[in-house]
């Protein structure tokens, strides 16, 4: 993740108490990221990040 050197790592709270806006805030964080350091990033290492930021739950 070089792109990433410096950037907090997108985390989805499963847990939250209001999951709809903990994944609104998680899917905009994800947006400015792959917009912004991983811009350079094909559609499917972009898929693989978002994968690997979701964990196990989200897979």
């Amino acid at each position: 993740m070089s792109g990433m050197t410096g950037i907090t790592v997108p985390a989805l709270d499963w847990d939250a108490e209001d999951l709809p806006t903990a994944f609104r805030c998680f899917r905009n964080y994800v947006n400015h990221v792959f917009n912004g350091p991983l811009a350079e990033q094909n559609g499917e290492a972009k898929a693989s990040y978002l994968m690997l930021w979701l964990g196990p739950v989200g897979i």
